[in-house]
């Protein structure tokens, strides 16, 4: 061994040796994680239907916590905004494209052990990535967007109304955050940045014809 390398060893020991208190956010104070599954946020028509469908969440809170105010980390799932059966033979693995994804109910057990409200979401899916021409395609994925953005928001609105009325969850509502995996990232990006309408006159929001695709 290297003399640097005592040198860390030792220091790695001393740091040990010495301790720091645990701190929440940041360290996995709770063992245990609650989960609430399938709690409606909102309702909005399917793609292809006009038949509204459920928008649903799993809530993953630290178990035992007592505080009051907690902020609240919102994680949507890969799947290219696809079905899920579709979704998991484009990339061979299940389950992908639900709320049920593995990355993300793991992610959230994390966070909720740090103390964090975590949850795990669906929006609502479906375009055609089999269209004839890149137009249609271009236009459906970004509709499919769209739809997730309009779900993504609903839950933020669902969630802000229960912290001012029953308070069900015990979130701080100025504390929200939204990500995920993969597409599940770019519901996140667009909730967050994607808020006028001026926003949508950029060439890739609109068709061969000049129509708007949203």
């Amino acid at each position: 061994m290297y003399a640097w390398q005592i040198r860390v060893s030792a220091l790695l020991v001393m740091g040990i040796g010495l301790g720091q208190s645990l701190q929440r956010y940041q360290d996995e104070i709770f063992t245990g994680v609650k989960v609430t599954k399938n709690v409606i946020y909102g309702r909005n028509f399917a793609y292809g239907t006009l038949q509204p469908t459920d928008l649903l969440m799993d809530v993953y809170e630290p178990a035992g916590d007592t505080a009051t105010q907690r902020p609240v980390i919102i994680l949507i799932h890969a799947g290219s905004f696809l079905p899920p059966f579709i979704a998991s033979q484009a990339f061979g693995r299940s389950p992908i494209g639900t709320k049920e994804d593995s990355a993300i109910v793991e992610l959230c057990k994390r966070y909720a052990r740090r103390g964090y409200v975590a949850i795990a979401a669906t929006h609502r899916l479906g375009w055609n990535p089999q269209a004839t021409t890149q137009d249609e395609r271009g236009a459906g994925i970004i509709r499919a967007v769209w739809r997730a953005v309009q779900d993504g928001r609903a839950l933020v609105r669902y969630l802000r109304k229960d912290a001012a009325t029953t308070n069900q969850w015990r979130i701080d509502p100025n504390r929200i955050v939204m990500g995920g995996s993969s597409s599940g990232a770019y519901v996140g990006i667009h909730v967050a940045y994607l808020n006028l309408p001026s926003e949508f006159n950029n060439p890739k929001f609109i068709d061969d014809q000049g129509r708007p695709y949203i």
